[in-house]
């Protein structure tokens, strides 16, 4: 993927990234947690988070960002929910791989 993207800045073009996923996924109906926001919708409904990747990959996003922004371990650890962060980091790739690979 990074050669699509390399090749498309050389010759000049737009790369174009997704868009605010934590916010889609909100929008899409998945309740936010009311500490980690849209960190846990990895675990709790992995189909919106994929379905929204597709959306944007169909929308024509060239980088799909996976849904990582509100797991940062500072915030994890000053919440005492430490062993969380790399679960929902490792299911946010995967639920983003599955999305481009679909």
């Amino acid at each position: 993927m990074y050669a699509f993207v390399d090749q498309k800045l050389r010759e000049g073009e737009v790369v174009i990234l997704d868009g605010g996923t934590g916010s889609e996924i909100q929008r899409r109906g998945v309740p936010m947690d009311g500490e980690v926001w849209c960190s846990v919708a990895n675990r709790t409904h992995p189909d919106k988070v994929r379905e929204t990747h597709v959306a944007y990959i169909d929308a024509g996003a060239d980088v799909i960002t996976a849904n990582t922004f509100a797991s940062s371990p500072l915030l994890f650890n000053a919440l005492k929910r430490d062993a969380e962060v790399a679960e929902l980091d490792a299911l946010a790739l995967r639920i983003a791989r599955e999305a481009v690979d679909s």
